[in-house]
């Protein structure tokens, strides 16, 4: 880790673009298989959506697990797809970073708008 750090210091990135070469493949099969749950999220969570609402929310509780993550939950809510939240234990010192984003899609409306 050091000497990444230092690398990154001097502006030599070789590392962190070989790190990201590597993933990448394993990345794109993730991500393809995430956004191929149609986890349309309508108001009111309606039973014939939640299935596959579910399913994405399962899905990246469990990819933040592969991850690293720590303290994996999800969080129920009325009228809406749950809520996940996840955690990273930060070395001491170091700033608190908060990422927010969401696995749901909004439904289309109207196609001829």
């Amino acid at each position: 880790m050091d000497s990444v750090r230092e690398s990154a210091s001097l502006g030599d990135f070789s590392h962190l673009k070989a790190r990201v070469r590597e993933l990448m493949p394993c990345l794109k099969e993730e991500l393809s298989g995430l956004i191929a749950i149609p986890s349309v999220s309508e108001a009111g969570y309606p039973d014939n959506t939640r299935p596959a609402l579910l399913k994405a929310r399962d899905t990246v509780m469990k990819l933040f697990r592969e991850a690293g993550c720590e303290q994996v939950r999800s969080i129920d809510l009325t009228d809406t797809a749950p809520l996940i939240v996840a955690e990273i234990t930060a070395p001491p010192g170091a700033p608190t970073v908060l990422l927010y984003s969401h696995y749901d899609v909004v439904p289309a409306g109207e196609e001829s708008e």
